[in-house]
């Protein structure tokens, strides 16, 4: 990673209060700041921070865009993901509804009072994450919860980490040979059991990555074809989502 341009990248929306409250919860969700390289690529200052997001299956840039309740509206401009950050003075229905915004990814609100965010939240697709446990409660909250649902997330532009290391045939053979030279041929066969297993793991993570993709087309999809009524254009479009679906399910569209 590191390579792409940082106008390309996708963005997280962070609604808050002001610059200190905005501020305040990006430094607490990102703990891989790579801003400054893009910086040196652009040869200025970027208005955005860039947060290089590293797990176990892909790596992949994203930038953290702030909008402050001056702001307000947040205009039209299409976002990947949105976190609306309420202090302990704000935590109402109308701050979740002043700062709402729509967004093709994860829409979190971290909020360290609960109560009647809860439906709000529900209602609006987007997930309510508690700056802190309560008391009758044992669960992840505040910024690393938020962390993972944001890495859970299919982003645009994310390269697979398995790709990015040497092809495992060459792994296997290597260690094919290093066996029959040792005469291990039984640590062989097991290297070769884990190997298909892990192929067959990482086939399942990459259909579960295309079936969240296809389900965050879905909104984008309603709302084009609510602006372009045409039967057969909608139609086209369906059937286009309902094969996107197929080979998330590993299933052939064309049998279906």
């Amino acid at each position: 990673m590191g390579d792409e341009d940082y106008n390309s990248l996708p963005v997280i929306l962070v609604s808050a209060k002001d610059h200190t409250a905005a501020s305040f919860i990006i430094s607490e969700i990102i703990d891989n700041d790579v801003t400054e390289s893009y910086e040196a690529k652009e040869g200025a200052a970027v208005r955005d921070r860039v947060w290089r997001i590293v797990n176990k299956y892909y790596t992949a840039d994203v930038r953290l865009q702030e909008c402050c309740d001056e702001q307000l509206p947040a205009g039209d401009q299409p976002v990947d993901a949105h976190v609306i950050f309420l202090q302990k003075d704000e935590c109402t229905v109308s701050a979740c509804s002043r700062r709402e915004a729509e967004a093709a990814g994860p829409r979190l609100v971290l909020a360290a009072a609960r109560g009647e965010l809860r439906a709000w939240c529900a209602a609006r697709r987007y997930e309510l994450v508690p700056l802190a446990a309560s008391d009758d409660e044992d669960e992840d909250c505040g910024a690393p919860r938020a962390r993972a649902a944001l890495h859970a997330h299919p982003w645009r532009g994310l390269v697979r980490r398995d790709r990015l290391q040497p092809a495992r045939a060459g792994w296997q053979d290597s260690d094919s040979e290093s066996a029959e030279e040792a005469g291990e041929a039984g640590e062989a066969e097991e290297a070769d059991e884990a190997g298909e297993a892990e192929e067959a793991e990482q086939r399942s993570v990459e259909r579960a990555e295309w079936f969240a993709a296809a389900l965050a087309a879905l909104p984008a999809a309603g709302a084009a074809a609510r602006a372009e009524p045409g039967r057969a254009w909608r139609l086209a479009r369906a059937e286009a989502l309902v094969a996107e679906f197929c080979r998330a399910l590993g299933e052939d569209f064309d049998h279906c």
